[in-house]
Parts: C-alpha cells; sequence; structure tokens
C-alpha cells in the first residue's frame, strides 16, 4: 500500500474517534467512563495478544503436555491452533500492518488515544474531556497530513515535527473548538478555542512524546489551570 495512502487511512481512523464525544456528553459521567474503560482494556488485551502470539503455540504445547494429553490430542489441538494463527497472520497482514508504522506495536497507538481520552474525562470532567478530544481527533490528524506531505521547515526544538504541521493543528484545532463551544453556549468561545489550539499544537510538536495520551491529558490541565469550567 502506498506510504501516503496508509497514512491517510491511519488519520481517518484517529479522526473516526470523535464519536466518542457522545457517550462523553450524553450518556451519565460514570456510564461515559466504563464505555471508555472498556475500550483501554480492549485496545491493551487485544495489543499484548498479537503482539505475543508468536510465543502462543510452544507455550501452548508446554500446557497440553502437562495436561496429560497423549500425544496423538495433542497434535490434533496443536494442528487446529496453528491452522487459526495462520489466520491471524493473514489478518495482520491485511489490515493491521498495512496501517502499523515501522517500530510499532500493532495496537499500540489506539491504546494510548483511549488510554488519554479516559484520563481527561477521570480527571477533569465531561466539558474538558470533550475539548481535548476534539484537539486530538482533529488537530492531530490534520497536523499529521500536512506535516508529511507538505513539511519543509523542522521545528528546532523537534526533529521529527515541522512547522507546517503546527499551524495544521492550530488552524484545524482552534477552527472545530470554536464551532464545538459556539454551538454550545460557552462562554467567551473565541479566548477558549485559540488557548486550546495554541496548546494542543505546543503538545503535539513535544519531541518523543505520544501526542495520544499528551494532547488530550495536557489541555485537560492547561484548561483546568485557567479556570474552565
Amino acid at each position: 500500500m502506498d506510504r501516503n495512502v496508509r497514512e491517510a487511512l491511519r488519520q481517518l481512523l484517529h479522526v473516526s474517534g470523535i464519536v466518542f464525544l457522545y457517550p462523553i456528553l450524553r450518556y451519565e459521567y460514570i456510564d461515559a467512563l466504563q464505555i471508555l474503560a472498556f475500550f483501554v482494556a480492549l485496545t491493551y488485551f487485544t495489543d499484548w495478544y498479537f503482539t505475543n502470539r508468536k510465543v502462543r503455540l510452544p507455550h501452548l504445547k508446554k500446557v497440553f503436555k502437562e495436561a496429560g494429553l497423549n500425544k496423538d490430542q495433542r497434535k490434533t489441538l496443536m494442528d487446529i491452533f496453528g491452522k487459526f494463527t495462520e489466520l491471524e497472520e493473514r489478518f495482520m497482514n491485511l489490515f493491521i500492518r498495512s496501517l502499523q508504522r515501522k517500530a510499532e506495536r500493532p495496537f499500540e497507538p489506539m491504546f494510548k488515544y483511549f488510554l488519554g481520552v479516559f484520563l481527561t474525562l477521570a480527571l477533569f470532567g465531561r466539558e474538558i474531556a470533550a475539548l481535548a478530544l476534539i484537539a486530538l481527533a482533529v488537530g492531530d490528524s490534520i497536523a499529521t497530513i500536512i506535516g508529511k506531505d507538505f513539511g519543509k521547515h523542522k521545528i528546532f526544538y523537534s526533529v521529527n515535527k515541522t512547522w507546517e504541521g503546527f499551524f495544521a493543528f492550530l488552524i484545524a484545532a482552534f477552527l472545530a473548538e470554536y464551532y464545538f463551544l459556539s454551538i454550545f453556549g460557552f462562554f467567551e468561545p473565541l479566548y477558549y478555542a485559540l488557548f486550546i489550539a495554541i496548546g494542543g499544537a505546543l503538545l503535539e510538536s513535544i519531541p518523543y512524546a505520544n501526542d495520544n495520551a499528551t494532547i488530550p491529558v495536557g489541555i485537560g490541565l492547561f484548561l483546568k489551570l485557567v479556570g474552565f469550567i
């Protein structure tokens, strides 16, 4: 798959996380927390499961032997699990590896995405969590696409980030946050939208940080410090 197509699909998946605005804003607070906690646990387990898939067969062989199964029974079960592993590998090659970046565990970005939003909701409440999620889903996705395709001017303190991506985040996040704040009638939407956009762009540009976690939690902390809500 072409690198640009692969990255576009990754960012489409990234921005689709905005659907979690609905439970954050519409469900009971504890229910929204439980939904996000479920996805944190699900993505963590899935990441662990696929990351460790190569060591499962030798471990299962040992388990079957210790369970007292005879040689033919062990062979039958190992053949079944071997075929299942082959199907998993096809799935990995077809769907996961086509979107996976080098040196990246298959579901780690999704795990940190949900963890960041969950922590923001738990620590700062639903309104701040919603604003942080918008910045993460919209701003970070646009910044990545623009930065990778059009970025030519490196940020001096972050060699993997560009000024084009920085300002793409700032503009996209500002427009999305201003729209959200305006339709929900928040006080001073222009001020807070600009504040969130600048803070999010700075957090996204931090070198070697995982912005799926740092952006939502960092924005939540910024908004709490300035007395939002």
